[in-house]
């Protein structure tokens, strides 16, 4: 494609699976689970003039790890809200999430609080829909022919944001901003999403705006994307006849229980 698909595969990516693969790997390894638990031992002596049981600090630890899952199941039931009104701006405004948990995990180690680390972690768990909201734009955005080439890059940004919290992990003064590393890379997007196109499926479907949908030339290139208009009619006229089911809906269903068995 001549249009602006690469660029926002870039930029999404970025903005999407990178964060979720650098966050898996950046507390998998020794190193931090060494700095980190050294820092509340620290932490804790300086407020209490003792140090904590190895009970506690594994608490505390285990709170850090796992507040990421707890962040990350909030996030997965928000994204549909955010799609559903703000297009685009659903991937800008996850991004601001990122970069404000990444200031909280900077000044954690300043701060002498390891409960900021946990407040961030939550904040970067939630923040994380981005992986969801990454995966749909590559499907909304790219022209049928290339779909599925497009919609797994997500994998390999993925991969990249693994391979990058591995290469960065080291020395035991600068865990903190091992950590606030993809806050920096969530500036991208905010920078560079409000210059590019909306997604035509939301500017059809979800805003009814056909006219600024068959702009696809500007997204794509220059092109017959009549098939692609089509589909979407088809997706369209799918929705009305059977409105969306939330979870209990769609456990109820019998259609569709070997499916979700």
């Amino acid at each position: 494609t001549s249009g602006n698909v690469l660029l926002l595969i870039v930029v999404l990516g970025i903005g999407g699976n990178f964060h979720l693969g650098y966050h898996v790997t950046g507390l998998s390894s020794p190193s931090p689970l060494q700095y980190i638990q050294s820092f509340i031992n620290s932490t804790w002596y300086d407020r209490y003039e003792e140090f904590p049981s190895p009970h506690m600090v594994t608490m505390i630890w285990s709170l850090v790890v796992s507040m990421f899952s707890v962040g990350g199941v909030f996030g997965a039931f928000s994204v549909k809200f955010f799609t559903s009104r703000l297009g685009k701006k659903a991937m800008i405004c996850n991004n601001f999430i990122a970069i404000i948990a990444a200031g909280i995990m900077l000044t954690s180690k300043w701060a002498k609080s390891f409960e900021m680390i946990i407040v961030a972690r939550i904040l970067y768990g939630y923040s994380s829909l981005g992986a969801s909201l990454h995966l749909m734009y590559l499907m909304e955005i790219s022209p049928r022919k290339i779909r599925g080439i497009v919609t797994l890059t997500s994998a390999t940004f993925g991969s990249l944001g693994k391979l990058s919290a591995q290469e960065i992990l080291g020395r035991e003064d600068q865990w903190n901003i091992v950590l606030f590393v993809p806050g920096c890379f969530s500036l991208v997007p905010i920078m560079v999403l409000p210059l590019l196109p909306e997604s035509p499926r939301y500017l059809f479907i979800e805003k009814g705006d056909d006219k600024e949908c068959k702009k696809l030339q500007s997204l794509w290139g220059q092109g017959d994307y009549k098939q692609e208009m089509d589909e979407m009619l088809i997706e369209q006229a799918a929705i009305e006849a059977a409105p969306p089911k939330n979870p209990l809906q769609l456990l109820r269903d019998r259609t569709v229980r070997w499916q979700l068995i």
